[in-house]
């Protein structure tokens, strides 16, 4: 960033170049749809060159995970509330069927991954997706949210506690006789 306040295109280029992709992952995670969460991004983007002249350099890259996780969680309210409405017309806001490409245990890995993250709450999302896929330490992650950094290495334990719980339930066999169907 060339400015204090402010950002020119080529800081705004080279912030795209760098956290398009990191923004992403973690947008994905909030409403599983790939166009979704790309939309989401470029909105991000797009608003943050709107407001270029008056965002502060030392900021930018807070207010962009920011602004993708506000986003994400709105779009995924907005989803929500769509499905229980039946506003969608009966087309199926998270694909069952796994790209081609990729195999069954693969696309069963993540349904599981899927899942677990969307059994965790919203505050335990938000540190798991910033921790894992910001590239911020710790202190920045808790600077962002506002809380304090022993926070922040709580609920990511906590959520990475969770998913772990949710993997081994998921693969633990099921016992004979058990099941509903026999």
């Amino acid at each position: 960033m060339t400015r204090e306040a402010g950002l020119d295109e080529a800081a705004w280029t080279a912030l795209y170049q760098r956290l398009e992709t990191p923004l992403y992952n973690a947008a994905f995670r909030y409403v599983w749809q790939r166009q979704e969460a790309q939309d989401l991004v470029q909105e991000a983007f797009l608003q943050l060159w709107q407001r270029r002249a008056t965002i502060e350099a030392a900021t930018v890259e807070g207010w962009l995970w920011t602004s993708v996780l506000n986003l994400s969680r709105k779009r995924r309210r907005w989803q929500a509330l769509r499905q229980f409405l039946q506003l969608d017309e009966g087309e199926p806001l998270h694909s069952a069927e796994p790209a081609p490409d990729v195999s069954l245990q693969d696309a069963q890995h993540a349904q599981q991954l899927r899942r677990a993250i969307d059994s965790l709450s919203d505050k335990l999302r938000r540190v798991l997706l910033l921790t894992e896929f910001s590239g911020l330490p710790q202190h920045a992650v808790a600077q962002l949210l506002g809380i304090p950094a022993g926070t922040v290495a709580s609920r990511r334990h906590l959520a990475l506690q969770s998913l772990r719980a949710a993997f081994i339930r998921d693969t633990t066999p099921r016992q004979q006789g058990s099941r509903s169907d026999d």
